[in-house]
């Protein structure tokens, strides 16, 4: 089982959440990754943890294998089957930080494979999202956060339209109308004095650091 968002949802967090085997946890245990491995292949993919401790998960290594097997790892480590190939693509549309794994322990030593059905891997699942609601609720505020960031400023595209920005400009006129969005929220740059007098995107741009930076 799996969660993820498309390329098109901005900044989105990215989960693949499922069940998984351990010898290492008890049955419906919940752990994030802080490794994931590929077991075929030797490589390894590390998640970032950016939130509060206190809103984090158990951390385990995530060993993804190409088959169902019963020879569990010792230690925080779990097996599955899914990881290794969502991680690398998920990390091609999102940040790192927002590319998590985490899985729910639903087997271990001295358990038939046959007894995960998917009623048992649903009802975990189902027990184990309200249990981790705040580590949910804080990844969500970092995604608003990196969504905030992304999105373009107020005046963005008016003022590209005014004016020729070379790439270079662009990227200092949305980050300085981004400082300006936090300083001042409720003006809006384009009924400001910053736009009087101006007459290219050079001349804008050192009126807005002025305002901004007055000496």
């Amino acid at each position: 089982m799996s969660a993820q968002e498309s390329p098109d949802a901005g900044a989105a967090l990215w989960l693949n959440f499922g069940v998984a085997g351990s010898s290492g946890f008890e049955l419906g245990s919940i752990c994030r990754a802080d490794r994931v491995v590929d077991f075929a292949t030797g490589r390894s993919w590390y998640p970032q943890a950016v939130w509060k401790k206190k809103h984090d998960l158990p951390g385990c290594e995530v060993i993804s294998v190409d088959a169902p097997t019963a020879d569990y790892p010792e230690g925080p480590k779990v097996l599955e089957m899914e990881a290794a190939g969502f991680f690398p693509i998920a990390l091609k549309s999102a940040s790192a930080e927002l590319v998590q794994v985490v899985k729910v322990v639903s087997d271990g030593p001295g358990d038939s494979l046959e007894k995960v059905t998917p009623k048992l891997a649903a009802d975990l699942c189902e027990a184990a999202l309200q249990e981790m609601t705040p580590w949910l609720e804080a990844v969500s505020e970092i995604a608003a956060e990196e969504q905030q960031r992304l999105d373009d400023p107020e005046g963005f595209e008016e003022l590209l339209q005014k004016w020729h920005f070379t790439s270079t400009r662009k990227h200092q006129l949305k980050r300085l109308l981004q400082q300006w969005g936090a300083r001042w929220p409720e003006e809006s740059v384009l009924s400001s004095e910053v736009l009087e007098g101006c007459r290219n995107a050079e001349g804008f741009l050192q009126k807005l650091r002025s305002r901004l930076w007055p000496i």
